[in-house]
């Protein structure tokens, strides 16, 4: 699925909520568009965020990004290897 028909990346409609492992395991090795952040209070990183794409390649998922900009107020990128760090554990 595209948003335009003009991207290479694999968007997938909004699902379920997931941690940051979850994520990682889900999409290992790729770059990740993701909304509706739960973020930390007391920190930075997150709790919980919801897909919306992924793809190893992070000028596809830049490109994903715009689009997506134009249905969600805020959304961010992350590449998975970085989601097993501390910042991102409970």
């Amino acid at each position: 699925m595209s948003f335009g028909g003009q991207l290479h990346c694999r968007l997938t409609p909004p699902g379920d909520r997931l941690t940051p492992a979850e994520i990682a395991d889900r999409h290992p090795d790729q770059w990740v568009v993701l909304v509706k952040m739960e973020r930390f209070e007391d920190r930075p990183g997150f709790r919980s965020a919801i897909v919306l794409g992924a793809h190893p390649d992070e000028r596809e998922v830049l490109r994903m990004t715009h689009e997506i900009a134009r249905r969600y107020h805020t959304s961010a990128q992350y590449h998975t290897r970085h989601l097993r760090s501390k910042l991102f554990q409970p």
